[in-house]
């Protein structure tokens, strides 16, 4: 099967919304601020924020440093 750029790009942008989605969960359910967050994390608000917002993805070593601070995974 052959997938077109609108395709790829529409799955790219569920999965961040996806992953957005989990990390304000998780965070949400600790009580803990965005800001708190980024700095557990040694990354900006603004970083947490668009990763909530599904408009940007944390790359994959940053995926395991959230998993580990939230003790899932």
């Amino acid at each position: 099967m052959i997938y077109s750029n609108s395709d790829i790009l529409f799955y790219v942008r569920s999965v961040a919304v996806v992953i957005g989605l989990e990390i304000k969960r998780l965070r949400q359910n600790l009580g803990i601020s965005q800001t708190k967050l980024a700095n557990s994390l040694d990354v900006r608000q603004s970083t947490v924020a668009m990763w909530e917002a599904g408009k940007n993805n944390p790359g994959y070593e940053m995926l395991l440093r959230i998993a580990n601070f939230f003790g899932v995974g």
